[in-house]
């Protein structure tokens, strides 16, 4: 794993020397493409190549202008899994309400859930309700704002979702 990390940031570094980064765009530049081509040819494994792919997708994504009928297409698909994984805990399926997590944070969150009684869980559930998104960053990264009351005074926290590599939203944090 640690040679995957090692060889993704020396990619990265050679193509931002090269200047093969594009901006707003979707599509992968022709040096790119050719890029991607060579690491398949000289072998390179098919996940390493796709975090390849991914890391340029998320790059190109950087620039990205939302308007205002996409932020509320996006808006409502976030406010949805929140509301998925929310009901999920309400019922106690603490694998269900992990299945909306980034991957690598699931058996934390799956650890630190089931410490947790079935009222307690449901009690979560409720209070997590208010949430507005506040920032978007690119195409792959959204930040809301949860509000919660108790005794009386007003909370906030944060709420990540991040786009994985299968271009799916997930929560990153919470």
């Amino acid at each position: 794993m640690k040679r995957i990390g090692v060889f993704l940031s020396l990619v990265a570094v050679l193509l931002s020397s090269q200047g093969v980064w594009a901006t707003n765009s979707d599509e992968f530049t022709p040096d790119e493409r050719e890029f991607l081509d060579q690491m398949e040819q000289k072998g390179l494994p098919v996940e390493e190549i796709e975090e390849l792919r991914f890391m340029l997708r998320v790059r190109h994504g950087k620039d990205k202008q939302w308007s205002e009928e996409e932020l509320n297409d996006l808006n409502a698909l976030l406010v949805s899994k929140w509301e998925q994984m929310r009901k999920a805990l309400e019922k106690g399926d603490i694998d269900t309400a992990v299945s909306f997590f980034c991957k690598e944070k699931r058996d934390i969150r799956r650890e630190h859930l089931s410490k947790l009684s079935r009222d307690q869980l449901a009690a979560m559930s409720r209070e997590l309700s208010d949430i507005k998104m506040i920032k978007m960053d690119g195409s792959h990264y959204a930040e809301y704002d949860i509000r919660v009351v108790r005794d009386g005074i007003i909370y906030s926290y944060m709420l990540v979702f991040e786009k994985n590599s299968d271009d799916e939203w997930e929560i990153a944090s919470f």
